[in-house]
Order: C-alpha cells, then structure tokens, then sequence
C-alpha cells in the first residue's frame, strides 16, 4: 500500500510540473521508472525494522513473508535497474548518480544484515536523491528544511524522540 500510494503521488507530481504537449507519453513514463524503482526500494527496506511489530499484530508484510535477506536483495536490485535504466536508456543524471551512490548502502545492508546498515540504506539514499535535486531545483531546499524541522518538532513534542535524524546508533 505505502508502495502504490507513493508511486501514485510521485507521479501526479510529476505529470503537474511536465509539459504534456511537448513530449511524447511513452518517453516521460520511461523516464520515471527509475525515480519509482529507487523509491520502491526505500520503501521495502523500511519494512524491515518494523518486522517484530508487523508480526505480532500479524501483518503480512513482504519482508514478513520472505525474510529480511531477500528484501534487501531484492532492494539492491532494484536501485541496480535504477541505475541501468537511468544511466543506459534515458540517461537521466540525476536517478543515475543518486542510485549509483546508494548501491554501497545497500550492499551493506544485504552483505552485513545489521540494523544500522538497513536504516542507512533508507535514510542515507533519501538524502542524496534530495541533495542531487537541489542542484537542479534550488528553490526545494526551503520546502525540504521546512518539513524536516516541522516532522522533527512534531516527533519531539508528541513522541519525546529525536526523528527524523542521519545519525544511526551503532
């Protein structure tokens, strides 16, 4: 669900902000696979420390149903096609230097299967997606702080806890 509903307001986003009439229909959906693979794979490697919850109140959740392993396989994966699609078939420098910078922390993560390696490999391509962004959008960053600060004061003052943060307790 979080996967459909994310892809869906990616892609109003981006159909709001494309010119309809200058490009053809194919070319703008080709170019937004690898912005939807990449976030398809954030999107399961946050599963997985939700697991323990998820099968106490017996949610069926992918990593649930095949393990913490294969969802960060499956994860890496995904940013690798990321990459390939952006890199090879629309040569999109953005999607490619932000999945190609976040192919180590998955590797990481499927190589070492530690809790501080899984937070990396969501928080840490997140950011760079966002960093790689500022250079082409500069007036995201106000927006960008302004959310961040808002969710920070919001965890703070509700839940007495410093989120959301790049630090990783080890």
């Amino acid at each position: 669900t979080n996967i459909f509903i994310g892809v869906l307001l990616f892609m109003i986003g981006w159909f709001h902000v494309i010119d309809l009439g200058s490009s053809d229909l194919l070319v703008m959906v080709n170019s937004m696979i690898p912005y939807i693979l990449c976030f398809t794979s954030v999107s399961l490697m946050t599963n997985i420390p939700d697991m323990e919850g998820d099968v106490s109140v017996n949610a069926i959740t992918f990593p649930v149903k095949f393990g913490r392993r294969i969802t960060s396989i499956l994860g890496l994966l995904l940013v690798f096609l990321a990459f390939y699609l952006s890199y090879y078939n629309n040569e999109d420098p953005i999607a490619s230097t932000a999945a190609l910078c976040s192919i180590p922390f998955f590797i990481f993560a499927v190589s070492r299967d530690l809790d501080k390696d899984i937070l990396r490999a969501i928080r840490y391509p997140i950011f760079l997606l966002n960093f790689f962004l500022f250079a082409i959008y500069p007036w995201l960053i106000p927006a960008i702080f302004i959310i961040y600060y808002l969710s920070k004061y919001y965890y703070w003052h509700r839940f007495n806890l410093h989120y959301p943060t790049f630090l990783v307790d080890d």
